[in-house]
């Protein structure tokens, strides 16, 4: 594979390329995706079944599965709370997580040594389950080679649609681990309205479980349900310009971007749940397997005699929390 070709596909689909404009860019993409065929204009089932296409079904694998992991690690809560592992089929697919070991300090008699032995645990392996994820096109590749549609428009499309499909499974698996939280770190009676004192209260049990500084986390519609009987002036702007407070009696809040299901117009995140987080642990854990391959389908196969282009990829979550985190449902 010509590495300068597949930098030049990224930085097209990035926006920035060096030393051409984005039209020229466009043209050198063209006439290298032309030469892969042979200099051909246009794909024929021949050229697929006899392998003429290799190349240019390799590049666009590769591209796309470098625009697919940019995209996760662009998503500000990915970034934070997500641990992302890339590894080649049949490599081992194990996570490490220290446990969360308390060593109980006691009082002893002058001259003694009799005090209970504690043991550390250390900590556990685990392994995510992957499964596979399939998105289907068809006649965009043709309209690449002759010049009709753009493979940025090929790209932006199909890289969206699995990021788009592993960020549902990431916040759907974040949603499901935090709703299992019990008191005292955990008031999901939605009866009521916000209190400061229950909201406090959860922040104070994380803050001493994990001995690190929390922050509270949720979408925009969530956090401007939190209130404060004392608002400063920073508050008001904050207010005006984010729609909700940026800290809570000077913890801090961050909001998740809302996301809808794929599909639909449902909302992945409940908007009255806030998320009290302490420490940095990235306590997702996801995993892509193996590469973003593509299967061919002749026009010969399909009734309407379309060429279809099948993109596949290898991806699982897992959700394992050694420190301790808090939720408050807001009514």
């Amino acid at each position: 594979m010509n590495n300068d070709i597949v930098k030049l596909c990224l930085d097209y689909h990035r926006g920035c390329v060096a030393n051409y404009s984005m039209s020229d860019a466009k043209e050198a993409i063209n006439a290298e995706l032309s030469a892969m065929v042979g200099g051909a204009t246009r794909i024929t089932p021949r050229m697929v079944r006899e392998g003429t296409c290799n190349e240019l079904f390799a590049l666009i694998e590769t591209v796309i599965q470098n625009t697919t992991e940019e995209g996760l690690k662009g998503d500000e809560f990915f970034s934070k709370f997500v641990e992302y592992k890339n590894m080649a089929l049949g490599d081992k697919n194990t996570f490490y997580v220290e446990n969360d070991d308390r060593i109980i300090v006691s009082s002893v008699a002058e001259g003694s040594q009799s005090v209970r032995r504690q043991k550390l645990e250390g900590g556990s392996e685990f392994s995510v389950a992957t499964n596979l994820k399939a998105a289907k096109i068809y006649e965009e590749m043709n309209r690449i080679i002759a010049n009709r549609a753009d493979i940025n428009t090929l790209i932006q499309k199909v890289s969206k649609a699995f990021i788009d499909a592993d960020l549902n499974e990431t916040y759907a698996a974040f949603v499901k681990a935090m709703n299992a939280i019990e008191t005292p770190y955990g008031n999901l009676t939605a009866a009521g309205t916000f209190d400061e004192d229950t909201l406090l209260g959860i922040i104070d049990h994380v803050e001493a479980a994990n001995n690190a500084p929390a922050t509270i986390i949720g979408t925009r519609s969530a956090l401007r349900k939190v209130t404060t009987a004392v608002q400063s002036d920073k508050q008001k702007d904050d207010m005006y310009n984010m729609g909700y407070f940026g800290k809570f009696n000077g913890t801090p809040m961050v909001v998740m971007k809302q996301r809808h299901e794929v599909g639909s117009t449902n909302f992945i995140l409940p908007d009255n749940d806030l998320y009290i987080i302490a420490g940095e642990e990235k306590f997702i854990k996801h995993v892509t397997e193996g590469t973003t391959d593509i299967a061919t389908k002749g026009y010969w196969e399909n009734q309407d005699l379309t060429q279809e282009y099948a993109m596949f990829q290898r991806t699982g979550n897992a959700v394992v929390m050694a420190k301790k985190a808090g939720i408050y449902r807001v009514a």
